[in-house]
């Protein structure tokens, strides 16, 4: 009856243990697949934000040549004009002027394009950072727990020593 009642411990202790380490592994699992959707969202927002870079470049692009173009076709009309209309003093100095105008309307655009390209890099920064903070608290913790759960297991093997030698002394006292 002592021995039954050693052996329905161990084995609450034995189902305890079981559901203890089944709750352990939905955990981490529930974990892992918590860390694989965060991932794959960091991914398709740095694929967004790729992707808008690039297109902005494009646009940036496109629009400077369609620019230069249009700067071509009027400083050949301009230049056109002038020939027959005005001094080569003033000719010149017209066209200095369209020149520094447009000059610095493209580094406006190239500055304005610059900052955007920082804002996205600072961005991308951020959210590597938080990203590897989140893996790094993540491993941390499944660590933590790993550790828990192997002195549990040291525990629950000490105590399972203890009543095996206890039920082993009381067999030697019931044989004699």
């Amino acid at each position: 009856s002592k021995a039954d009642s050693l052996h329905g411990r161990v084995a609450e202790e034995r189902a305890a243990r079981e559901r203890h380490n089944s709750m352990m592994t939905d955990q981490v699992k529930q974990e892992q697949r918590n860390r694989e959707e965060h991932h794959s969202s960091v991914e398709e927002r740095l694929q967004y934000l790729e992707g808008l870079l690039g297109d902005s470049s494009d646009k940036h692009a496109c629009d400077l040549e369609a620019h230069k173009v249009q700067h071509a076709k009027l400083a050949g009309d301009v230049k056109a004009r002038e020939a027959h209309q005005a001094s080569l003093a003033e000719h010149v100095a017209y066209l200095e002027s369209l020149l520094h105008d447009s000059a610095d309307k493209h580094a406006q655009e190239i500055a304005a394009a610059q900052t955007k390209i920082s804002q996205l890099h600072s961005r991308v920064t951020e959210e590597r950072s938080a990203r590897e903070a989140h893996h790094s608290s993540t491993k941390d913790n499944l660590s933590k727990e790993k550790d828990s759960r192997d002195q549990a297991l040291r525990e629950i093997k000490d105590r399972l020593n203890h009543l095996e030698g206890l039920l082993g002394e009381h067999s030697e006292k019931q044989a004699k």
